[in-house]
């Protein structure tokens, strides 16, 4: 085993907003979230990522913005409503080409930063009247901005769960 040549060196929580999609009265045993499939719910995904000031000609220093945004105005609805947002704060190895840091960043920075965030909704949920909401695991492939074919992005265009991109 070896470090990666991507290192987050930070992560944080700007917005947390997780509430039941059901008013608590009306919330019988039978409504369980533990299982939902989140096929046909439309997840809102944010993503934003820049590299540092000063360091245009070789960048290093990243900082990747994520925000999850589920508000059940379109698609399935889910069992809960969220509005959550990362930022994390990453550096890459020297070793890396220049021209595909950017991309490394956003692609694995978006995914480690989903990975925070699909953790906090569990924690969060599991104690809550409808039960651990797990989102699904997603991938951010798409997101890279270089045009490069990739075998996912040929073969479907629609994102698992129905994903709304935002960028």
């Amino acid at each position: 085993m070896r470090l990666s040549p991507l290192q987050l060196q930070k992560l944080v929580f700007t917005r947390i907003r997780v509430e039941s999609a059901k008013v608590f009265e009306k919330i019988t045993p039978k409504d369980d979230a533990t299982n939902f499939d989140f096929q046909g719910v439309t997840l809102i995904t944010n993503l934003a990522c820049g590299s540092a000031q000063g360091q245009e000609k070789n960048p290093r220093d990243f900082l990747v913005k994520l925000g999850i945004i589920l508000n059940n105005k379109q698609g399935k609805p889910a069992p809960y409503l969220l509005d959550v947002e990362a930022a994390g704060y990453l550096n890459v190895s020297e070793v890396i080409p220049k021209d595909d840091r950017s991309d490394i960043v956003l692609v694995n920075g978006a995914s480690l930063l989903y990975g925070a965030i699909r953790e906090l909704v569990s924690h969060l949920t599991a104690r809550s009247p409808l039960g651990m909401c797990q989102l699904p695991t997603m991938n951010f492939a798409d997101h890279a901005r270089s045009k490069k074919p990739s075998p996912q992005r040929a073969s479907s265009k629609k994102a698992a769960a129905g994903e709304k991109r935002e960028k």
